[in-house]
């Protein structure tokens, strides 16, 4: 429930209730592998589906804009990294991840990359918060 924007609020409260009755590294274990198993869900449907849709669009600025202006700007080496950077920032912030993992789903990464940078980002999310307000 740490992952949408609805649950965020109930998320936290469930996980400042069972930092009473679970150690503190399980839980943080647990609640991070359940966010990873919510993101992955909405990095597919983003693959999958949304990007589809994007990509007319990107076609059409293409057309008003130039080919070349936007495809130098897209597939330069800063720009790549960049997306995934803020989207992991937005991820491990106690934000809702529906932007975070709309960043790396609209990005050229990997499925398994895209596990490992969700994880590590909840871990510290949720280490962050629960060590903040427990």
């Amino acid at each position: 429930m740490f992952v949408s924007t609805f649950t965020l609020p109930l998320g936290v409260m469930v996980l400042l209730t069972l930092t009473k009755a679970l150690p503190l590294g399980m839980l943080i274990l647990f609640a991070s592998l359940g966010a990873v198993a919510g993101d992955m869900v909405a990095f597919k449907f983003i693959k999958t589906r949304i990007k589809s849709d994007v990509e007319p669009l990107y076609q059409e600025i293409e057309s008003l804009v130039g080919k070349n202006h936007i495809k130098k700007i897209i597939h330069t080496k800063y720009f790549a990294w960049t997306l995934p950077v803020i989207g992991a920032f937005i991820m491990a912030s106690p934000l809702p991840d529906e932007l975070g993992v709309s960043l790396m789903g609209l990005s050229n990464m990997s499925a398994r990359k895209f596990a490992v940078i969700s994880w590590f980002s909840h871990t510290i999310g949720i280490a962050v918060i629960i060590s903040a307000l427990a």
